[in-house]
């Protein structure tokens, strides 16, 4: 078992932020707001795939919600 400790505080949580514009920003927004599902972020290292993550939980974060993430690093 491999624990990273992230300093929030470097991290762009924002998704507006993080380079997604126009139609590409409008569907990951109508894809958070479905009421179930399973979203999958793939991509090479350092792809901003964290931090993407982080801006979906921004997002989706709320006490009445149930998220699990699995992260299997192949560094």
């Amino acid at each position: 078992m491999v624990l990273r400790i992230l300093d929030k505080s470097k991290l762009l949580v924002d998704l507006q932020g993080s380079g997604l514009i126009g139609r590409n920003l409008e569907k990951k927004h109508d894809l958070l707001a479905k009421p179930y599902g399973v979203i999958l972020v793939t991509g090479p290292p350092d792809s901003v795939k964290t931090t993407t993550l982080y801006g979906f939980l921004a997002k989706l974060n709320s006490p009445t919600r149930n998220i699990k993430i699995i992260k299997d690093p192949v560094e």
